[in-house]
């Protein structure tokens, strides 16, 4: 099966629930909150103001601008999504990104050339670090990735 890769680029997504704003959803440098109310409640949060914000459905997610238009939805395919939201070997092949960031650091899972790629690096700075796994190491990568 061919991949259906992002159209544009790499598709980054991350949804951050363990930071002191929670419930939120990174996707291509855009962030959004869990529901209509995180757009205010955002404003009091140091670099909190938010995009947008998504709903959780029974298959994925629905993106939101501030003002409530829809901007798109993301299916959970399990093809493309691990249960925690991670993307699959099969994503990560087909030219999706997993990426961090808050006010502090940024961080990226991605792979390339049969080969899993690490990087991070200061909020809104250069990269300062960049790890390179080999195909069968995503285990690794991934360990890294979360301990950065």
């Amino acid at each position: 099966m061919a991949c259906s890769g992002p159209l544009f680029g790499r598709d980054c997504i991350n949804i951050n629930r363990f930071n002191l704003m929670k419930n939120i959803l990174t996707f291509n440098s855009k962030r959004f909150g869990l529901g209509p109310d995180s757009i205010i409640n955002s404003l009091f949060h140091s670099g909190g103001t938010l995009d947008g914000y998504y709903l959780e459905t029974s298959t994925g997610v629905e993106l939101f601008d501030m003002q409530g238009a829809f901007l798109r939805k993301i299916t959970k395919d399990p093809q493309f999504y691990n249960k925690d939201w991670s993307l699959t070997a099969y994503a990560l092949a087909c030219g999706y990104c997993e990426r961090f960031e808050d006010s502090n650091r940024w961080k990226t899972l991605y792979s390339e050339h049969s080969h899993y790629h690490v990087q991070s690096g200061p909020a809104n700075g250069p990269r300062s670090s960049w790890e390179v796994f080999s195909g069968d190491e995503l285990t690794k990568a991934r360990k890294l990735y979360k301990s950065l």
